[in-house]
């Protein structure tokens, strides 16, 4: 049974073809599609990080947090072949709980976080109406190997919650309880508490790619003197927090745009000074001529013409 009714909307909605239109070309180009997929109105992109909360009742009352609620992070690999970290525990002070869970107030937080999704969503259109928004399906967890990277991740917050460090802070696991212990209890735990967080970017990829919106110069395909700088340009969801990255895109695209206005005015100087060199000579040609007894003023342009 689905729980939310609109599914069965949306499943008739993403079965209907895209209508013809320059419209749905350009929306098919913001969403990251290219012209070759607008027949199908479809596009597979990249899932967000998805968050399970590993909850405690505090022992004691908890102390006001100090760090935006978010005191302390890991960053952990699953795989030490992996590039890059793919799992994300968080500690925060706050219990938080998903949607539809409930429990004690004065309770904190090891959120299991994971931050490299395999599963890939889809993205159609409906509409060539460009103010109509695209049915998305977002299909998380359909990859096994990221509600496996999850359930691993919620092990891993419950050892450390429950480690000698926590046991003055610690009454209870309120979350996913005693009760949930076996594999099965831990996966089923996960498809029910899973939420999205953070980092979303993307939506105007940067590549050279037909899929891609903007060039490596940030330049937007087919609309001259447009550029786009910010996370949205981000061709994949980064593993680390996307202030950093996103201060870095805009310096990076002042110092292109600077550059290209030198540029720009450098090449404005050398065709002015072309100008008045060739100025010169035509100044010179006519006095020649004039000098040689072409005394029409017709002839001696028709001349000139004629030679260059």
């Amino acid at each position: 049974m689905d729980p939310d009714p609109s599914c069965h909307y949306r499943r008739r909605a993403l079965s209907r073809p895209v209508p013809g239109g320059t419209a749905g070309r350009y929306l098919l180009r913001r969403t990251g599609s290219s012209d070759d997929d607008y027949g199908k109105g479809y596009e597979r992109t990249p899932s967000l990080r998805t968050l399970c909360s590993v909850i405690f009742e505090a022992s004691k009352p908890i102390p006001s947090p100090r760090a935006n609620l978010l005191e302390s992070q890991l960053f952990y690999k699953s795989d030490s072949r992996r590039l890059g970290p793919d799992l994300h525990p968080l500690f925060m002070h706050i219990p938080y709980y998903a949607e539809g869970f409930h429990g004690p107030s004065n309770a904190w937080t090891l959120a299991a976080g994971m931050i490299r999704p395999a599963s890939r969503g889809a993205i159609r259109l409906w509409s060539n109406d460009p103010s109509a928004p695209p049915l998305i399906d977002p299909q998380y967890l359909s990859e096994s190997t990221d509600l496996d990277r999850l359930v691993e991740v919620v092990k891993m917050c419950r050892e450390i919650g429950h480690h000698a460090a926590f046991d003055e802070w610690r009454l209870r696991e309120v979350l996913p309880g005693s009760s949930r212990s076996s594999a099965a209890g831990l996966t089923d735990f996960v498809r029910q508490a899973c939420a999205t967080y953070h980092h979303m970017v993307g939506t105007c990829r940067m590549g050279v790619a037909a899929c891609c919106v903007v060039d490596p110069e940030l330049r937007v395909y087919g609309i001259r003197g447009l550029r786009v700088a910010d996370a949205s340009v981000m061709p994949t969801v980064p593993s680390g927090n996307t202030n950093a990255p996103t201060i870095m895109i805009g310096e990076k695209a002042a110092a292109m745009i600077a550059a290209e206005r030198a540029l720009t005015r450098d090449r404005q100087k050398r065709e002015v000074r072309f100008c008045y060199k060739e100025d010169q000579w035509l100044t010179r040609q006519l006095i020649h001529r004039m000098a040689y007894g072409w005394r029409s003023f017709e002839s001696i342009l028709t001349a000139l013409c004629d030679s260059s």
